[in-house]
């Protein structure tokens, strides 16, 4: 994620930071198609599942700050799996969400 924060360094002022982000941050990783439970078969179902289901114990995750040419900053939370395959990202907006937030537990 070292290679992010460069990359926006190098392109201030050229190009959004949306378009850095997307192309930067997509070499990372690959999203895998999601399939839910299958007793949660709508979005109904699943908004109330995390309610009712207890979470698990915080993991273990990494914060990278990314400083942005507007002078703003995005955290991005890494969760390190035991295996490329197991590490995850989060994107959650930032007004009230966060990887602390109780929703993405």
């Amino acid at each position: 994620m070292e290679g992010v924060s460069k990359t926006i360094e190098k392109n201030r002022g050229r190009r959004g930071t949306r378009r850095v982000l997307s192309d930067e941050v997509g070499k990372y990783f690959k999203p895998r198609t999601f399939e839910p439970a299958w007793w949660a078969w709508n979005a109904h179902i699943q908004t109330l599942a995390s309610y009712f289901i207890p979470t698990r114990a915080h993991a273990r995750e990494r914060r990278v700050r990314l400083n942005t040419p507007d002078g703003d900053f995005i955290d991005v939370d890494i969760l390190d799996g035991t295996t490329k395959r197991d590490t995850a990202v989060l994107v959650c907006h930032g007004l009230e969400s966060s990887a602390a937030s109780s929703l993405p537990r």
